[in-house]
Parts: C-alpha cells; sequence; structure tokens
C-alpha cells in the first residue's frame, strides 16, 4: 500500500546494518577522510602506456586535487611527478597532453629533465645564502607502475606493489589486455557534479544490463551474455551484485553499432 510522506522520510524498520544513509553521497566531512583515508591510499589508473608511446609524451590528470603529469622517459620508463614547480608551485605543464625534451615552469623559468631533475634554477645567484641544489629541487615523484599497458599510480609509498593489490583480478586483465595491441584513438573528459561513489558502484552494479534498451537496439551479439554466473558481494558494506570471474575471457560485440 502507498506510504504517507512521514513513513517514506523515516527510517526503514530493518536492522541498522542493513541500510545506508543518503549522507555518504553529501557528507563533506566523510569525502575528507574518503580522500585521506582510501583514494590517496589506493592505485589509481592513469593512463594506456599507447597514450605516452614517445620519449618525452606526457598526459596532466588530477588525483583528489593534487595535479598530476605522467612522463615516458628516456629510459622507456613511465614516471609520475606532482605537476608543481619546485619554486612557487606553479603548474609545470599547462595542456592536456603532448610531447617534450624537457619541462619548464611559465612562471621562472625553472627547467626540469625527464627524469624530474631541476637542471636548471633562473638567477640562481640570488639563493646563494640558502643553497638549494638542482638535486634537492627537483620535481616530487610519485609511486608509479604498470600491469598489462595499465599505468597506475599511487601516493602512498607503504601501499602494497600494484601486481599484489591487483590480485585475483589480474586474469580479468589478462584476458582482454594481455595478449592484445590496444591503443588510445580518442579522448574525452566529461566533468559532473556527485560523488565518485554514485559513479563507482553503478559502473559495479551490472544487475541492470538485462533492461537497457541500448542492449536491444544495438543487436548485442554474445551467446552467454545472459548467462553469465553473478555473485553477490558486500564489500563496500551494503550488496551489489558483479560478474564472478573465470578463466574464460567475454568478448562482446555490437554489430549494430554506429559509434
Amino acid at each position: 500500500m502507498p506510504r504517507t510522506a512521514e513513513e517514506f522520510l523515516s527510517p526503514p524498520s530493518v536492522p541498522e546494518d542493513c541500510y545506508v544513509s543518503s549522507s555518504v553521497y553529501t557528507d563533506p566531512d566523510l569525502y575528507a577522510e574518503e580522500e585521506e583515508k582510501l583514494l590517496r591510499r589506493t592505485w589509481k589508473f592513469v593512463c594506456h602506456v599507447s597514450e605516452v608511446p614517445n620519449i618525452g609524451d606526457d598526459r596532466t590528470h588530477d588525483w583528489t586535487g593534487v595535479a598530476l603529469v605522467t612522463v615516458w622517459g628516456p629510459d622507456k620508463k613511465v614516471r609520475t611527478f606532482l605537476n608543481s614547480c619546485s619554486h612557487r608551485g606553479s603548474r609545470v605543464v599547462r595542456y592536456p597532453a603532448g610531447n617534450m625534451k624537457h619541462m619548464t615552469c611559465f612562471f621562472h623559468l625553472w627547467e626540469y629533465d625527464l627524469y624530474g631533475n631541476c637542471m636548471y634554477q633562473t638567477r640562481d645567484e640570488g639563493y646563494e645564502a640558502h643553497d638549494p641544489t638542482n638535486e634537492q629541487a627537483g620535481l616530487r615523484e610519485v609511486r608509479t607502475d604498470t600491469f598489462c599497458g595499465l599505468v597506475f599510480m599511487n601516493f602512498d609509498g607503504n601501499a602494497v606493489p600494484l601486481r599484489e593489490y591487483i590480485g585475483e583480478t589480474a586474469m580479468a586483465f589478462e584476458s582482454i589486455f594481455g595478449e592484445n595491441h590496444f591503443g588510445i584513438f580518442h579522448l574525452n573528459r566529461t566533468h559532473m557534479k556527485g560523488n565518485w561513489k554514485a559513479w563507482f558502484l553503478t559502473n559495479c552494479d551490472s544487475y541492470h544490463e538485462w533492461g537497457h534498451q541500448v542492449n536491444r537496439s544495438t543487436n548485442l551479439t554474445s551467446p552467454d551474455y545472459h548467462d553469465r554466473p553473478w555473485r553477490l558481494n558486500h564489500a563496500q558494506g551494503h550488496g551489489y551484485t558483479a560478474r564472478k570471474l573465470d578463466n574464460e575471457p567475454f568478448v562482446v560485440q555490437y554489430k549494430n553499432y554506429k559509434g
């Protein structure tokens, strides 16, 4: 039977651990705690190596309000740095992506190589009293690693290695990225107002796939698409459905997709 507005707005008559307050999506103090204890302590996907294929290729990005730049170095190693000049904190690389021989801050022309080392301090004689050496004035490097061509970074130097963090889900990465050659042909960024959990949990919750009209209109062709095994997870404190991983790769084709 229909409920009154008062009944609808009241907590449900179930145990407290069976529902989540909507404040988890709006409380700024909780979000600040999530940034400190969760988001800045886990491995964050940055880009695919095909986005920085050549020496000097770079991509800028932000995470939890921190400006970052990821660079492919001369030693064929990808690194991530705080995109902040050691002098006055200005952003050093100020475009989304490109290629460079070195990084130069526009503010006072301090210069850094692709390893993050400070190579030049403008009018360095003015700093003689403090003697900041180039070694001390380099860009601050952030822990970076790759797996199956995917680049990840982590602010936490004490976090477990990336491969250990990925754990058993490695087979899902390997089945898709392991033996295939991928490349990024287009990048589009969209900014939306909302809490990160609303986006994250919606992407995890594949329960809604059966009802989406887009799956029918694009003539999704995968014999076992609706026969995939699923399981209910409680890792986030409440249930959500997710595909149960196995050793078999899963490929979906949209033969009528016009994109």
